[in-house]
Order: C-alpha cells, then structure tokens, then sequence
C-alpha cells in the first residue's frame, strides 16, 4: 500500500487490526499510547512532506486542468517523535512499559512481542558504527549529496533520480531506482532528526592505533560505552525492561519457552 511509506506502522495497524473506523478516528485525533502515537504535529508534517513531493504540480493543474503528473513514488515519512522510540510487533516500548500511564495495557501475544524485542536486541548488539558510517557515506555518494545538505536537498535529489531511473519510466534502471530508495531511506532518519548530512571523518594512523579520533577539536573514544553509543545502551536497557514486564504479566505463556 502506498500507505506504508507515509504512516507510522502504529497507525497502519489501527488500520489491519481494528478496521476503517478506528483507523479513521486515530488519523484525525491525537494519540500517545502503547499501540499508537499520532497528534496534530506529525499529520501538518505529513501534509508537509505531500505538499514538497507534489512540488509545483497543484499549481499547474490549477491553471491547466489537462496538465500531466509525472509520476514518481512518493518517498518514506520520518517523524521525529518517533526518532526514540522502539516499535516491536504493535507495540511502543516506552510507552507499554511505563506502568504508571498504562497500568496493565493488554498485550495481545505475549510470546510474539517478546519475541520481536530478542530479534531487535540481537540486531541491536550486532551494530557495527564504522559498517554504518560506511553505509551513509555510500549513500550520500548514491545521492549526490554533500555534507552539510538537509533534508530538503535529500528529497530533491530523491525525486530527481526517482524519476530517472523509476523501471516504469526506464526498464533498465531497476537495480539504480533500488540503490536510491535504499540510501534515501538510510539517510532520512539523520535529517528528520533535525540533523545535516555528514561526511567521512578522516583519521591518522596513530587515531586508529589508540582508539581515538577527533572531530570539530574534540577527542572522541570510538570504543566508550555498549557499541559505541548511549542511545543503543538505553535501547537494550528497555528491551530487557519489556521482556521482564511480559514475564511478569504472562507467567503461564512465557514459561513454556527456555528463555
């Protein structure tokens, strides 16, 4: 659906899981609970991000009715209050686990959300910075972008090599229309969040034998905390936080499983 690329997957799943009428309510009111999280700032963004895709076209077709859109799939919607958040089989961790807003909020399968939340720590422990640093700059490449750019200059060049190479408009293009979408969606998360496109860090050889670089005059421990980084520490922390709430809640389901 072309709504997968617009909607929070909690919001989709008001949509799957309880019907058109639930899932209508939701869109046009302001939720924060543990199956979804939609207000009023992240729908002006989302008519935002359709506004800047269209482009021009709205106005053109005002003036010329029989004027042509030319197609191009509209990209993926970040929305930066869910930059923090962990989603795991229909459900916000952060929110389901905090017991004084939503004392004893039903989880419908104990064992699948428990599940989801092993499968995202393994991938969360299996983080490798430098292989993702790697992978922006690759994409950056991709893109023709340049460090410093936002994510206004992101979704131009999207758009741009969209077009170009979209197989419908051009049947050779496959393999470059997939590259561009892979590095758009890479890279939308830094920018969303308010941030600028970076560009590789350059280290000496004495930086990489001790551990240590340095960036903007400020020396960094590449190695300090789990995987290099806080956040992911905090994403662990809460994933371990969700299992024992399960395991405290579902004690019959849980205990037929070797954890």
């Amino acid at each position: 659906s072309i709504l997968g690329n617009m909607l929070p997957r909690g919001v989709l799943l008001m949509l799957d899981n309880y019907g058109v009428e639930r899932f209508t309510e939701v869109f046009v009111g302001n939720f924060d609970t543990p199956e979804v999280i939609w207000n009023f700032e992240m729908r002006k963004h989302l008519v935002e991000m359709i506004r800047q895709h269209l482009g021009d076209f709205p106005q053109r077709l005002w003036q010329n009715t029989t004027a042509k859109y030319e197609y191009c799939p509209i990209p993926g919607v970040a929305y930066r209050r869910l930059e923090k958040e962990i989603f795991c089989h229909n459900y916000y961790l952060n929110n389901l686990c905090d017991e004084v807003r939503f004392p004893d909020w039903p989880i419908v399968e104990p064992v699948e959300v428990f599940r989801a939340c092993l499968e995202e720590w393994k991938q969360q422990m299996n983080r490798d910075k430098v292989q993702e640093e790697d992978a922006q700059e690759d994409s950056r490449k991709v893109l023709g972008l340049v460090p410093g750019d936002s994510g206004s200059e992101l979704r131009k060049a999207y758009r741009k090599l969209a077009r170009q190479y979209h197989p419908d408009k051009n049947p050779a293009g496959r393999e470059m229309f997939e590259k561009v979408q892979a590095a758009y969606e890479l890279l939308l998360p830094v920018v969303e969040g308010g941030g600028k496109i970076q560009g590789a860090v350059e280290t000496s050889a004495a930086d990489e034998d001790d551990g240590l670089s340095e960036h903007d005059g400020v020396e960094v421990d590449c190695s300090e905390g789990l995987g290099g980084g806080r956040k992911q520490m905090q994403a662990v922390h809460l994933l371990m936080k969700t299992q024992v709430l399960i395991c405290k809640r579902y004690v019959d389901e849980i205990g037929k499983y070797k954890y």
